[in-house]
């Protein structure tokens, strides 16, 4: 680095001085929107719209409805402190605006091309006047306009090469900031109606941020965020001290807004956007007991407007007046701290996720689908069966013959007779007995059958097979084709006895 020798300290001369200055007052693009923002509120609009092209790094343009810039302020609007909103360092106690520096508009004619359009209620037509960066009135002429002012701006930071190289490097993220910039102001100023648009190119306008201009917190946030995020917010009403009290909306104990970039925490200090870290973080911490652990990381959507009295913070810290001073923070603070950790007390106000599930209750089987072990009465029926039958000719069957439990064995022909593929509703269970009935007749006991109960030979009809379609099985399940079988297998009787199904 080369060394310079000690040269006499020299006052910097005042082109200087503003060029310097102006760069740390706007900052970038959302400082640029804020500042004219700011000026409509206090010049009592209801209505500001703001209107970009190319995201604002080539124009910006913000319209409201104010009382408009009077003649005599023509030049003094754009000068190095110089303000309407105080006249000495101690009226910063009873500050009711949000500005006061005096350093807006000056810093933005130092950085880009300000024009101005304004009409007061006693002026006859708007005046259009152009500005230098040393914001001097250099032009002046007529213009049709209602009442207010439109501020436009163009080539934002092109004195600045090197940061105006960085803005279009970063475009997309320095409009996505403007945006959460201008959702803070619309969600707040109530009665306020807020649009923003952005043109890219030779495309139409889209709309960005629109607010319907409502006294109602939640109508805002419906308008800006929509009614699925302001249906999942609960009111706020905290007096943390005699004279300090927090109103506004945050996530519902029971609900699912959480975020995990905590993109939707605005914080506000009588209605001025601050950054209240301290209280984000605590928020946070406390909405985390109420979540499921895959959602831990969420942090809640908040709006919260912290009433305090003017003397009572400090908000001159840096030019964009985002940080802030409260009197006594560390007791304000922690009395904040337990009132949100008694509204979501996990004892009181348990998260959806964390509520224990009962099971299900489980839908009983059909009775043909149940196991053996819940159906006592067939199985004692079955246990009275023989394990293993004798053919006609007093032989065991074989082992290829046997059937296997999982598989139903054919119906009888009785059965296919009577009632086709499908067994009766309540089948009798097979016997080998023979009852009577009460007149002394012997019956036989077992399935019923469509055809005569006796053969032609005039004696009872045969049993039916042991090997039936047990009653546990499936209505659905496959009959196995019968094989041939010799005149042996059928059994004695006649010509009308019923062959008996083999397996």
């Amino acid at each position: 680095m080369q060394q310079h020798s000690m040269s006499s300290v020299k006052q910097i001369d005042a082109r200087s001085v503003h060029r310097i200055c102006s760069g740390q007052v706007v900052s970038d693009l959302g400082a640029s929107v804020k500042e004219l923002v700011e000026n409509a509120l206090d010049a009592g609009a209801t209505s500001i719209e703001v209107r970009l092209k190319e995201c604002g790094s080539e124009l910006i343009e913000v319209a409201d409805n104010g009382s408009g810039i009077s003649e005599q302020d023509y030049q003094a609007a754009t000068l190095k402190h110089h303000t309407s909103k105080l006249a000495q360092f101690t009226d910063l106690d009873e500050l009711g605006t949000l500005g006061f520096r005096g350093e807006a508009l000056s810093s933005l004619c130092a950085i880009c091309d300000v024009s101005i359009v304004t009409r007061t209620a006693s002026d006859a037509a708007g005046s259009r006047l152009t500005y230098d960066h040393e914001g001097d009135l250099v032009g002046r002429a007529a213009a049709a306009r209602a009442v207010g002012t439109t501020v436009s701006l163009k080539g934002l930071f092109s004195t600045l090469p090197v940061r105006q190289q960085e803005l279009q490097r970063n475009l997309r993220r320095e409009f996505t900031k403007l945006v959460t910039l201008l959702q803070a102001y619309a969600l707040t100023a109530k009665g306020v109606r807020f649009h923003c648009s952005n043109q890219s190119g030779s495309g139409a306008r889209t709309t960005v941020v629109t607010t319907p201009g409502q006294d109602s917190l939640r109508d805002h946030v419906v308008a800006v965020f929509g009614s699925k995020a302001a249906a999942g917010l609960q009111p706020l009403e905290l007096q943390l001290t005699p004279n300090i009290r927090v109103e506004g909306l945050v996530s519902g104990a029971g609900t699912a807004t959480g975020r995990a970039a905590g993109d939707r925490q605005f914080f506000y200090i009588n209605g001025r956007p601050v950054d209240m870290p301290r209280v984000s973080r605590h928020i946070n911490e406390a909405y985390k007991s109420l979540t499921s652990p895959a959602a831990a990381v969420s942090k809640p959507f908040a709006i919260l407007n912290w009433i305090v009295p003017t003397r009572s913070v400090d908000v001159n810290l840096t030019p964009d007046k985002r940080k802030v001073y409260l009197h006594d923070e560390s007791s304000i603070i922690k009395a904040f701290k337990e009132a949100i950790n008694a509204l979501w007390d996990p004892a009181v106000s348990v998260h959806s996720s964390q509520r224990p599930m009962l099971p299900a209750k489980r839908a009983s089987a059909p009775a043909a689908l149940q196991p053996l072990s819940n159906r006592p009465r067939l199985t004692e029926q079955l246990n009275g069966i023989s394990a293993k039958p004798c053919h006609q000719d007093g032989n065991s069957p074989s082992q290829s013959e046997q059937p296997s439990p999982p598989e139903p064995s054919p119906p009888d022909s009785a059965t296919r007779e009577g009632h086709g593929s499908n067994p009766p509703e309540n089948p009798s269970p097979p016997s080998d007995t023979t009852a009577f009935s009460e007149g002394g007749s012997p019956t036989v006991s077992g399935p019923p059958h469509s055809g005569p109960l006796h053969n032609s030979g005039g004696g009872p009809s045969p049993p039916p097979s042991r090997h039936a379609t047990p009653a546990f099985a499936p209505a659905s399940a496959p009959a196995r084709p019968l094989r041939p079988r010799s005149l042996s297998n059928f059994m004695a009787g006649g010509s009308g006895a019923a062959p008996r199904a083999s397996l």
